[in-house]
This record gives structure tokens, C-alpha cells and sequence, in this order.
């Protein structure tokens, strides 16, 4: 009886311990935004004309970066997305589709996937890399998307941010929109990146500074050749 009791308090004390830790390390959404701040050494300020929206405005390796925290109103409860944003000389468009079965090229003048009795000239094709075959391809440059879609490194990183909704739909959380990089961190946990391993982890904003920066030394705009 004397042991059982032993085991009992050393139970009851170890529990009390893991909620304190617990309860010490869990932010708030305003300490995690602060902190985040802090580490990159940015500024942080709401967004105008979005209630409890906020940016953190900072520098990394001489390239001004965004960081966005967005309310998502949701059934029950209220959730929020992240954006890291970067900005390049590029004016490039490139998104992934949910769409599994074919591919369709996007631009400002002509949607290709409208037309498909047309044969469609080689520079308007786009050569999707095969970890990336179930999804559709939605660019305004076709030619420049090839460049940067043949690149390994580059695709690897497209590919370890490729998700399956329920339905067994994919997604890419990177987007480039006429030259903005675009990564979003989701709220659900399951989904990557996200919002709540970030808040665990704070140090890791460093990795997904360095592959966006990988990103962006892709879409550098290279100089006409002068004859």
C-alpha cells in the first residue's frame, strides 16, 4: 500500500509539472507575433482595413520580406493563415492547381485549355517536372516557367511543399503572382508549412528564408544580350 501510494504522488506530481511547462510555453498569438518579430528583426504592425491583420516588415541576406498574419473566420472558432512574401524584378505568374488530370497554361491573352481542337506551339507548352504531374500548371509565360521549373533544386522545394486535401487533391502552399513569392503557412497542423509547427519553432523561419531566396535567384531577370 505504501509503494502504491509513492506511485500515486510521483504520478500526480509529474503531471503537474508537464501542464506548468506546459502552460509556460504556450504564446498567445500576439507573444508568438512578437517573437517572431524579434527574431527577424522586424517591424510589426497591423494591416489597414483588416481587423486584427498584422505584418512583420523585415530585411534577410539584402531582400525585403513580408511576413502576413491573417483572422479566418471559420465554423467555430476563428483561425488564422500566414504569408511570407518576397518581391522580385521577375514578372512571372506560376500556380498549381487542385486539378489532377491535365494540364492547362494560363495567360493573359489566350487560356489554352479552351481551345484543345488546337495544336499548341512548342514554346506554349509547359514541361511539368514528373513529382509534379498531378497538378495543373498556370502561368502567363510558358517559356519562362520551363526555365524555372528545370531547375532539380527548385522543384524539390515546390515538392516538399505539396499537399492532399481529403479529398485526395493536390496543392502547392508556393505560388508566384507576376513576380511575388507567395508561401502560405495553413492553420490546420497537417498541412505544410504551417502556422502552429512555426509557432513551436520559431528558428525554422530561417529554412524557409533560404529556399525562398533559392526561389528568387531562379527568377532573377537575366540581361538581353546587347550584339
Amino acid at each position: 500500500m505504501f509503494w502504491i501510494l509513492i506511485v500515486i504522488l510521483f504520478l500526480t506530481a509529474g503531471i503537474i509539472l508537464l501542464s506548468a511547462n506546459t502552460s509556460i510555453h504556450k504564446q498567445t498569438r500576439e507573444q508568438f507575433l512578437q517573437s517572431l518579430g524579434k527574431f527577424v528583426e522586424g517591424h510589426l504592425e497591423s494591416i489597414k482595413d483588416s481587423p486584427r491583420a498584422f505584418r512583420i516588415r523585415f530585411v534577410f541576406e539584402g531582400r525585403n520580406f513580408v511576413y502576413e498574419d491573417i483572422p479566418e473566420i471559420g465554423f467555430k472558432q476563428e483561425h488564422y493563415k500566414a504569408y511570407l512574401k518576397v518581391k522580385t524584378d521577375s514578372d512571372l505568374t506560376l500556380q498549381f492547381s487542385e486539378k489532377p488530370c491535365s494540364t492547362t497554361i494560363k495567360s493573359e491573352v489566350l487560356i489554352v485549355s479552351n481551345i484543345p481542337d488546337e495544336p499548341l506551339p512548342s514554346e506554349a507548352k509547359v514541361s511539368v517536372p514528373a513529382r509534379l504531374k498531378d497538378l495543373n500548371v498556370h502561368t502567363n509565360n510558358p517559356k519562362e516557367a520551363n526555365r524555372f521549373l528545370g531547375n532539380e533544386k527548385i522543384v524539390s522545394i515546390l515538392a516538399e511543399f505539396k499537399n492532399v486535401d481529403f479529398r485526395g487533391y493536390p496543392s502547392v502552399s508556393l505560388k508566384i503572382i507576376d513576380g511575388m513569392v507567395v508561401l502560405e503557412f495553413h492553420s490546420s497542423p497537417g498541412k505544410n508549412p504551417n502556422r502552429h509547427a512555426l509557432g513551436n519553432n520559431i528558428a525554422s523561419m530561417e529554412d524557409y528564408l533560404v529556399k525562398l531566396l533559392k526561389i528568387v535567384n531562379q527568377l532573377k531577370v537575366e540581361e538581353p544580350d546587347i550584339d
